[in-house]
């Protein structure tokens, strides 16, 4: 399976902002993580509209699959942003000095809970994808092409008449008169 160069670079980009993220403090990486939950239903809902195809197929299978999850987490982040994380909060999961480090748990139980519809609608178009192509009708396979088959144009069969020269000249009034003696 090969990889276009771009999207390996994009891949690593994002691998490497989720990292940088995960290691801010919550009060920069709660609201971009809230960001995404809000700006991503809306690459979905544009692929619906835009897509054609296989493609459309994968996204109306994603927005179906990821509809209720984000309802639910859309509502989860509003009530993080209002009333402050509460018993999740960081020092309950030993806060500073802790196993994993004083923000790191919080942005990874955060992005746990943000990446989780994400990648249910993913994995919701992919199989939408699958079933779109798996209930295609197969299409007709090309004739085999042989390298002792014929490339050129073929020449016009002959279609029974007579050419009109030929006719002309068969007929008695066309024919030359011999002059005789008398």
């Amino acid at each position: 399976m090969q990889f276009r160069l771009r999207t390996l670079f994009i891949l690593t980009a994002i691998v490497c902002v989720y990292f940088g993220v995960l290691n801010a403090p919550p009060f920069i990486a709660i609201p971009l993580y809230c960001a995404i939950v809000w700006l991503t239903p809306a690459y979905w809902i544009a692929g619906v509209i835009y897509a054609r195809e296989a493609r459309r197929a994968f996204f109306i299978g994603g927005l179906a699959s990821g509809t209720v999850p984000f309802v639910v987490l859309i509502f989860f982040s509003l009530t993080v942003v209002m009333e402050g994380w509460g018993p999740w909060g960081y020092r309950n999961y030993g806060g500073r000095g802790g196993f994993y480090g004083e923000y790191q748990l919080v942005n990874l139980i955060s992005s746990l809970f943000i990446f989780a519809p994400v990648v249910l609608a993913f994995v919701g178009g992919w199989i939408s994808w699958g079933v779109y192509h798996g209930l295609q009708p197969p299409k007709p396979a090309p004739p085999l092409a042989s390298p002792f088959q014929q490339t050129f144009p073929r020449a016009n069969p002959p279609t029974g008449e007579m050419p009109v020269q030929a006719l002309v000249s068969t007929s008695g009034s066309a024919a030359p008169r011999q002059s005789g003696p008398g």
